[in-house]
């Protein structure tokens, strides 16, 4: 299909996504469409529409808030960011999400703002407002980002780029101060809940607490390179995990991030 077919089948909800076998017989059960994918997405989206414009302290110096529900491609997600202030007391931002001018003030409150981080290219768009809001802070997109940390946040952040995927490279970091590990989109956890359906699609998706299912595909003939990546992330010393989609996890994080990236193996 042309790119423009695709587009017309996957606005229409009655798109088939993927077929429901019985392995003993090869009896076709059923068929998943983008509209059980959606509703089932909404089931769990609904618990974050009302989303609160405040800081919430997840530990020393480190602050998390949520934004609107963005879509792509239909979808919707909820948005995240993270906020650092520095040993030098300036303020480190990844992954700003749509707030009013009001509330992009209260951050200026923890301290000048200097940093604009996107860690993955899908996040760049966020950064626009915020950049127009304080035009001294510099704008750090995911092309621009290195293995290192640069000497602006080092002596606070550590960071590297998770190489492998074909599409795209995203960068995650690592907060010493409080333990804490930052992802970008390659881990996304959205909790169970009462819809079996939801859970079903969830987990076929993995983002029920591992990496999507379109990211993973995306290593498929470079895993090595992913291997890499993944034994650098977990010699860090984190105890905590913050997502930009879904819920954070606060204890024994590295564990988690191991049976998420178990794919790799």
């Amino acid at each position: 299909d042309t790119l423009e077919e695709a587009a017309v089948a996957m606005a229409d909800p009655k798109t088939p996504l993927l077929p429901i076998v019985d392995r003993a017989s090869g009896k076709l059960l059923g068929i998943i469409t983008r509209r059980d994918v959606l509703d089932a997405y909404r089931s769990r989206v609904d618990l974050y529409m009302g989303h609160s414009s405040e800081l919430q302290p997840y530990g020393d110096s480190i602050w998390v808030a949520t934004g609107p529900i963005v879509r792509s491609f239909g979808f919707p997600f909820p948005t995240r960011m993270i906020v650092v202030r520095l040993t030098d007391g300036g303020v480190w931002i990844n992954s700003p999400v749509e707030w009013t001018s009001e509330d992009m003030r209260a951050v200026a409150r923890i301290g000048p703002v200097r940093h604009l981080v996107s860690p993955t290219p899908l996040h760049d768009w966020r950064i626009n407002a915020w950049a127009k809001a304080f035009p001294d802070a510099r704008i750090w997109l995911a092309k621009s980002l290195a293995d290192a940390a640069p000497p602006d946040w080092s002596s606070d952040l550590d960071q590297m780029v998770f190489r492998g995927s074909r599409v795209l490279n995203e960068v995650e970091f690592f907060h010493r101060l409080s333990r804490t590990l930052i992802i970008g989109d390659f881990i996304q956890n959205y909790a169970p809940s009462a819809n079996g359906m939801r859970n079903f699609i969830f987990k076929l998706a993995g983002v029920d607490g591992g990496t999507p299912i379109d990211a993973r595909a995306s290593f498929i003939g470079n895993k090595a390179s992913g291997r890499a990546s993944l034994d650098r992330l977990l010699s860090w010393d984190f105890d905590r995990l913050i997502v930009a989609h879904g819920e954070c996890v606060d204890h024994d994080a590295r564990a988690f991030a191991r049976r998420a990236f178990a794919w790799l193996s």
